[in-house]
């Protein structure tokens, strides 16, 4: 955790390719940063194979299969990402609900990231054409999103030390985005 109040975490999202070359990158940010999360550190870089293989591990290729894991490695390493430590409350939940909670763009709601900024076709399709799912970006699970982070930052990367009066700016964003009391 980033912070003792258990509501407050951080979480990784990653700009995949598409968004560098299609020039969707400052808009995916604030929409963002629009929740009330913050965005603490970020980088471009083309992602390693060795690092794209821990981000789409063993469990995801368990799940969806092998060839599902060797696209989504291609995918992610074929250009220029933006991998990025966000921080709030209830980070990764509240960074899922505006990316769109399903990978397949054409199955989430407009107006999430996905949907919105969809550069492809749904994932059925990308199996069975053998490419990759190709939405534009990637929100860490909440039980593995300080695994994730460690794939990209070091602790002083993400160092981040909000003013006491955030805690009322952020507890605004989370009420709209989840009317529930989080778990």
């Amino acid at each position: 955790m980033a912070d003792e109040n258990p509501y407050t975490q951080r979480t990784l999202g990653l700009l995949k390719p598409e968004t560098q070359k299609l020039g969707f990158g400052d808009e995916i940010k604030y929409r963002i940063t629009r929740t009330g999360l913050v965005i603490v550190a970020e980088k471009r870089l083309v992602v390693p194979e060795e690092t794209a293989m821990k981000l789409y591990d063993r469990d995801l290729e368990t799940r969806h299969g092998p060839e599902v894991r060797r696209w989504l490695v291609e995918h992610i390493t074929s250009g220029e990402s933006v991998p990025m430590a966000v921080y709030g409350p209830d980070a990764a939940r509240v960074l899922r609900r505006v990316a769109g909670e399903n990978p397949d763009p054409l199955k989430c709601h407009p107006g999430t990231i996905r949907f919105d900024f969809a550069a492809a076709c749904p994932i059925e399709l990308a199996i069975k054409d053998q490419y990759s799912v190709r939405n534009i970006i990637h929100a860490a699970d909440p039980h593995r999103a300080e695994y994730e982070l460690g794939l990209f930052f070091t602790e002083e990367e993400m160092a981040f030390h909000p003013p006491e009066e955030w805690r009322y700016r952020f507890s605004g964003a989370v009420s709209l985005l989840f009317p529930e009391k989080p778990p």
